[in-house]
């Protein structure tokens, strides 16, 4: 397999993803599904106060979006909304996303409509918050074509045609020759095989101006670092807040700048 989490993990996250896609039902609720939040949605309360904290706190200007956020963020069926004292309700993975939009605004500042590449869509939480926060000329999703099938249809909710804004969900090798302003992944990438990392990085990251990569130790970390695989003058900058004791960290290249 060439995602290197538990076999199990993997195949109960598929089919769920596979059960959203096929049915209206199951779509309504696939975000708390136990299945798939073993993957992705299990950001804690705290967590989520702590991202929240840190983005509102780097650009105050971002509140004026949240209740633009939350119009939509019932789809899917996310386990656990908050409001943590801005008047809406949120999940905390979202404020996640909101964190990742505020660390390539301070990175990025002169980053204007790029053609982005995410590594890893997961559902297409990331993507539907930078498309209403940053905004870009493209956006490519990559991944496995169920979790790709399932991106489609959950943006195809969020966004009025995926085409019309430019946003692909796509797997790796229907991807031809194309050079992107940005790569992002969060955390994913480094749960792929060696030999998959090796793939992304000739086919993507070797052809990307800048990139932003959160990396974890943490969890079922493949034989190979993935540091290896980044390009040369690439930067490891602190995962803020710290996600795990063992070593997390962001790859950063295109950008001198820090992050608060």
């Amino acid at each position: 397999m060439s995602w290197t989490i538990p076999q199990k993990w993997a195949e109960d996250y598929f089919q769920v993803c596979r059960e959203a896609v096929q049915s209206e039902e199951a779509f309504k609720h696939f975000r708390s599904d136990p299945r798939f939040r073993v993957v992705l949605e299990h950001v804690t309360k705290d967590l989520g106060a702590e991202y929240r904290r840190i983005t509102l706190q780097r650009f105050p200007e971002m509140e004026l979006w949240l209740k633009i956020i939350a119009a939509v963020e019932e789809v899917g069926g996310p386990p656990e909304l908050y409001d943590y004292g801005d008047g809406v309700s949120l999940s905390p993975t979202t404020w996640r996303y909101l964190k990742v939009v505020s660390d390539l605004r301070q990175l990025f500042p002169d980053l204007l409509e790029p053609n982005m590449v995410e590594i890893g869509g997961g559902y297409g939480g990331q993507c539907r918050v930078i498309s209403m926060m940053l905004g870009f000329k493209s956006y490519t999703l990559l991944d496995a074509q169920e979790p790709v099938d399932l991106q489609r249809k959950y943006l195809s909710h969020i966004l009025d045609g995926l085409d019309q804004h430019c946003v692909v969900c796509t797997t790796l090798d229907k991807v031809g020759s194309v050079d992107y302003d940005l790569v992002i992944s969060n955390y994913a990438f480094c749960e792929f095989s060696e030999e998959l990392m090796h793939e992304y990085a000739q086919r993507v990251i070797s052809r990307s101006k800048r990139g932003y990569i959160t990396v974890s130790n943490s969890r079922h970390q493949p034989a190979a670092s993935a540091e290896e695989f980044f390009p040369s003058g690439w930067r490891r900058l602190e995962e803020k807040p710290l996600t795990s004791t063992q070593g997390n960290y962001i790859a950063v290249w295109g950008s001198d700048r820090n992050l608060d």
